[in-house]
This record gives C-alpha cells, structure tokens and sequence, in this order.
C-alpha cells in the first residue's frame, strides 16, 4: 500500500514532502541574505535605518548610488543586527531540514523503484543505503557535523568519546559571523588544550547556491555587491577594502 499526498496529478507520493522541505531551505537562506545585504550597506551609512531604507529600494527594483564603502571584513560583534536578532537559528533549522531533505530523496528513490512502505519495514537497510548515498551526494560534511553536534541535539548535551573540549564548548557558544560577503559559523579557532573546535566553517546562502540547479531549488536573491559595476564594467568598483 502507497500513502502519501501527491501534486499536480503526480504518482509520486513524495513529492509534497520533499517541496515543503525545498521551501524551508529557502526561507532560511533567504533571510540569511536579506542581512547579508543589510550588512554590506551598513558599511555606507550611519544607521540601520538608513540602511534599511536603502535596501527597500533595491528590492522595488530601483537603481542604486551608493556612497563610498569603508568596508569590515568580518569579525566577532555581538552587536550585529543579525546576531541579535536569530543568532545561529536559522543555521540549525537550515542543517536539519537539508539532512531531512537527503532522507526523502532516498526514500523517493526507493519508492520509485516499485517498492511500498511494506517494502521499507520489511527490509530498512535498503532504504538507508539509499539515503546515505543521498547524504554523500548533497549533505555537505560541516553541515552534517554542525546538525549533529549543535541543531539537533548539543554536543555538550551528548558528548561522545572523540569530541574534544573545544567542540563541547563551541556546541554551547557558536555565534554567526560576518566573512564578507555572507555569514558564516565556527569561522574562529579558538585553542583549548592545544585542540581547535572540530566544528567547521560554512555558510548556508554558500550551500544553497550551490545546490540551487542541482535540486531545482527556488533562487536566492543576489548578493548586493556584487550588482554594483564601474563604468568600465568592473565589479564593486565603490569599495575600500580595510
């Protein structure tokens, strides 16, 4: 027997699980975005306000002048906007639900191939083959490890024999950062007992984009920076680097 909920006529009960898991990955690393962009401006303008004001008429599609950009790197501030406002959530939700979407694809497959749910009880290690492949495929290995060891369950909840006490520590403390030009987590190494954390450095707009026309994700909005072009066609043309 096959239960599922289909879509648009489709035969594959997958389907309407795997699109609403899609759009989840989208709504966090395109709020991720959003600040990205708001982070860039605040290099130009005195006040978020401005800032935001400015980043309103990008998004209504109007040509932007921007004033010369003293730019920050990146760095640890724990008065950045985005930092106060989510800190490392939408990380976590993007790291669970990109380990839940390599699940459904295995599954898909498997089902797809002929099989039922019966055939899934009645022979489990198949499907998980299938799903570790998916995992192998799409489920890149610093955001694998930061879903085990942060999103799902903290490390320091749940230490196992190899976390070092770097890693318990950074499970508890992760805090975003800016790296021009996106967010990232576990950027610092911070040495404990001559062991940095084994967490590893990504960003989630990173991934996304680049699983965007692999997995027919819906597009990100593009970074602003990268929009501004000189007379002479060069790219951020309005940028000091410091």
């Amino acid at each position: 027997m096959k239960i599922g909920i289909s879509q648009n006529g489709s035969k594959d009960l997958v389907e309407y699980p795997i699109n609403q898991v899609m759009r989840v990955l989208h709504r966090e690393a395109s709020n991720i975005r959003h600040y990205e962009n708001l982070k860039f401006l605040l290099n130009c303008y005195e006040t978020q306000d401005e800032a935001k004001k400015v980043l309103k008429l990008y998004y209504e599609g109007r040509s932007l002048s921007l004033p010369p950009i003293k730019l920050n790197l990146g760095g640890l501030d724990m008065n950045d906007p985005y930092v106060l406002a989510y800190g490392t959530t939408n990380f976590d939700v993007f790291s669970i639900y990109m380990m839940n979407l390599c699940s459904l694809l295995g599954i898909q497959k498997y089902l797809n191939q002929g099989n039922s749910y019966q055939d899934i009880k009645d022979n489990p290690d198949e499907v998980k083959k299938l799903i570790f492949n998916e995992r192998e495929e799409w489920l890149p290995k610093p955001v694998k490890l930061w879903r085990n060891k942060v999103a799902a369950h903290y490390a320091a909840a749940d230490p196992k024999k190899n976390d070092n006490l770097m890693t318990l520590m950074d499970s508890l403390s992760a805090v975003p950062h800016y790296s021009f030009p996106r967010y990232t987590v576990s950027s610092m190494r911070i040495v404990v007992n001559g062991e940095t954390s084994q967490l590893k450095e990504w960003s989630v707009t990173k991934v996304y984009e680049e699983l965007t026309t692999k997995l027919a994700l819906k597009p990100l909005g593009p970074l602003l920076n990268t929009l501004l072009v000189g007379p002479n066609g060069e790219k951020d043309p309005l940028l000091t680097h410091s």
